[in-house]
């Protein structure tokens, strides 16, 4: 078995169109179908770019993505060296569409990251039920 197989057992990717914005230092991933998350579900999302900071957003359906719903836990993640930051939900979210990442200095204008915070991109997302 290789290293990546290994690394992913158990993990369910999340299938869906990636999107980047230069200009937003964001990402996200259009996902193919709405998915329903439960508390406890773990994500595993692998990231590029200079941020060392993110913020992360489950979009749901309806919601508008130019304003900052479904942060969550409301506050930035590290992100580690190896550049895959892994969390474990706190909350169910249903019928989200989209989950995106925000670096850069200060996403949306409300949430300070840091003048040297960079872009961050999304390369790919996974789930793990537990």
């Amino acid at each position: 078995m290789s290293l990546f197989a290994w690394l992913m057992r158990g993990w369910q990717p999340l299938r869906g169109r990636i999107g980047v914005s230069t200009r937003w230092a964001s990402s996200w991933i259009e996902l193919a179908s709405p998915v329903d998350f439960q508390r406890g579900d773990r994500l595993r999302l692998t990231l590029a770019g200079n941020a060392t900071r993110i913020l992360i957003r489950v979009l749901p359906a309806g919601a508008d993505p130019n304003q900052p719903v479904g942060i969550i836990a409301g506050t930035p993640f590290k992100v580690p060296q190896n550049k895959i930051v892994e969390l474990t939900l706190t909350d169910e979210y249903r019928a989200v569409i989209q989950i995106s990442v925000h670096g850069g200095p200060n996403p949306w204008g409300t949430f300070p990251l840091g003048r040297e915070n960079g872009p961050v991109t999304l390369l790919r997302a996974a789930r793990l039920r537990t």
